[in-house]
């Protein structure tokens, strides 16, 4: 089965599906607290599509898209305290306002 998965590294036989509904490339992922967020570059979509997922309850919801300038996404970043996403790629930092993202690509 393909899509994002949650195991134990001392027994990666035993793992929890996180997201089937991934399509694309996982480019990017960060943690905060019992939440983790992840970059999604979706063949479906123009630009990479952003999840976060309750480590609690198993939720995963779907944020939206960001408009980027960059390609060759590296990695990115959550900044809890100011609601804020890093996206990164080679020497570029790009950053958004989660709390901007809606359902249509920004």
């Amino acid at each position: 089965s393909e899509g994002l998965i949650s195991f134990d590294p001392e027994a990666p036989y035993e793992y929890t599906v996180v997201d089937s509904t991934v399509n694309g490339n996982v480019v990017g992922m960060d943690i905060s607290g019992d939440t983790m967020y992840y970059m999604v570059e979706d063949p479906d979509y123009q630009f990479p599509c952003i999840y976060r997922y309750d480590l609690n309850t198993g939720m995963n919801t779907f944020l939206g898209c960001i408009i980027t300038s960059i390609v060759n996404y590296s990695d990115m970043a959550y900044d809890d305290v100011n609601d804020i996403l890093y996206v990164t790629s080679g020497n570029y930092i790009e950053q958004y306002a989660l709390s901007n993202l809606g359902t249509d690509p920004l």
